[in-house]
């Protein structure tokens, strides 16, 4: 990221809406005690960058084929593959369709990431409601296997 020239900040200021407040965050402020250790063991960071996000996502998709990462360009994903008791089915893979190629075909892994943006397409498929958080902007699902708090 330091390499593609972005321009740094140390903070941002927000209004969501028009009925709440303006409010200003400053990164060297840091993070709740409770999880300040462990996400940031070195410290802080007092900055971030403000990101070109064509630009960003070339390097994030870029670093993710070097790093060995099946990506598909030019595809369009059609559905889900689940497997599991209906009502709790566990995300097994997608169904895709490349373009040029009338076939449709699946595909199974470990993680699947929905980087469908605000079109929500796998939280669609999986009827998650569009407002469950506050912000109406993040999903999240995982699964976990042999898992232990330590």
């Amino acid at each position: 990221i330091n390499r593609a020239g972005f321009p740094i900040k140390c903070g941002f200021t927000y209004k969501w809406r028009h009925d709440r407040p303006i409010f200003t965050d400053l990164f060297a402020q840091g993070v709740h005690p409770d999880l300040q250790e462990r996400l940031y063991p070195k410290g802080v960071p007092d900055h971030s960058w403000q990101v070109d996000r064509g630009r960003y996502d070339k390097i994030l998709l870029d670093r993710a084929r070097e790093v060995g990462v099946d990506v598909r360009e030019e595809t369009t994903v059609t559905g889900v593959l689940r497997e599991g008791d209906p009502a709790d089915a566990r995300v097994v893979g997608l169904r895709f369709r490349a373009v040029g190629d009338a076939t449709e075909r699946s595909l199974t892994a470990r993680h699947v990431i929905d980087a469908s943006g605000q079109g929500r397409r796998i939280s669609g498929w999986l009827s998650v409601e569009v407002e469950k958080f506050p912000l109406g902007d993040t999903a999240l699902y995982r699964y976990y296997r042999g898992f232990q708090w330590k």
